[in-house]
């Protein structure tokens, strides 16, 4: 999915989405929010019991639809007074993420797709897998800084790749001004409507956010490492002919030289290994006068091990996913719940 902070003034720290263990098999994070990305990203998950409500009658081909803004956005209204927008993409970008990181809330919704090939000695047997959710971040009826993060896991897998995917909700409550997070699992939830109950909650507790850091790898509702700048991404579109956005794309030169922090979130199981990233890109869209981000695309695709998969035992895996984060109200007050 994803988020992001600045290091310097061409060095941007991203963080978008959330991922996790697998169960034998890739299933979606990252964020990531993204970038960001918050950048958003895919995810090796393991599924607790239950199937949730998974559907039955969508198609299963892995494309994300990217929404289109508005002309005139009404969450990016004209600023009061002039800003001073910068020309250089890299400086928009830290701009940008600036804006995400520091101001005073925002509103995002996310969806991600995994499309999953595992090469067993039976053939391919492909799996996708599915995420919506959404991050928020503003404070709560005590005046906290914190943020909420809701990942809905979905597939329409049947026969043999229905036991490699995810159908649950997990969440997140990130409360920045005390150091703690509240972290909840449940199969009781309904990834349409976007519903769940921790009533009867596989997992619903409050740890450290330390300590779900350590267990998680990565918080959308908190930075997630990659660095972009000069040296390592090059930009390979930055298309400045619209006139209420910007849109520019980053290629990551070296996936190999990716945080070990977000190449752990993979293999923290210990039911993945030998995590090898081949490409990872990612679009931002921006408000041309204020320099808001619209929306966060990243497209990754790498190749794993699966470790004692159930059956064919261990074998590769070739992913390709997608996460698309759109953003909304950025920089204003968002008054949110006290818990998840």
């Amino acid at each position: 999915m994803c988020y992001i902070y600045i290091v310097d003034e061409k060095t941007i720290i991203i963080g978008n989405m959330n991922f996790k263990k697998l169960r034998y098999n890739l299933i979606m994070i990252g964020l990531v929010a993204l970038v960001g990305c918050y950048l958003g990203m895919s995810f090796l998950l393991s599924q607790p019991a239950g199937t949730g409500d998974s559907g039955s009658n969508a198609g299963n081909s892995g494309v994300i639809v990217e929404p289109e803004p508005p002309e005139d956005d009404p969450n990016q209204e004209d600023p009061s007074e002039e800003i001073d927008v910068p020309v250089d993409p890299f400086e928009l970008i830290a701009f940008s993420l600036d804006i995400l990181n520091n101001g005073k809330g925002y509103e995002s919704t996310f969806k991600s797709a995994v499309v999953n090939s595992a090469q067993t000695s039976v053939g391919t047997i492909p799996a996708t897998q599915y995420m919506d959710g959404k991050v928020v971040r503003g404070t709560n009826s005590k005046g906290e800084k914190v943020s909420i993060e809701e990942n809905y896991f979905y597939s329409f897998e049947g026969g043999a790749a229905a036991g490699s995917v995810a159908n649950y909700f997990k969440g997140f409550y990130v409360n920045n001004s005390t150091g703690m997070t509240q972290v909840g699992i449940t199969n009781d939830y309904n990834y349409k409507n976007q519903t769940f109950n921790l009533a009867n909650a596989s997992r619903n507790e409050t740890i450290t956010t330390e300590k779900a850091l350590s267990e998680f790898k990565v918080l959308q509702g908190l930075d997630f490492p990659i660095k972009i700048n000069a040296n390592t991404v090059k930009i390979i579109n930055n298309d400045t002919q619209g006139k209420t956005y910007r849109e520019i794309t980053v290629l990551y030169k070296n996936p190999s030289s990716l945080p070990k922090n977000y190449l752990d979130y993979y293999t923290c199981s210990g039911q993945m290994k030998d995590v090898v990233y081949q490409s990872l890109s990612i679009t931002f869209k921006i408000h041309n006068k204020t320099g808001n981000i619209y929306s966060i695309k990243r497209e990754e695709s790498f190749r794993a091990t699966a470790v004692n998969a159930p059956v064919v035992g261990s074998c590769p895996i070739n992913s390709k996913a997608t996460t698309v984060q759109t953003f909304a109200n950025m920089n204003k007050t968002i008054a949110l719940r006290d818990s998840l």
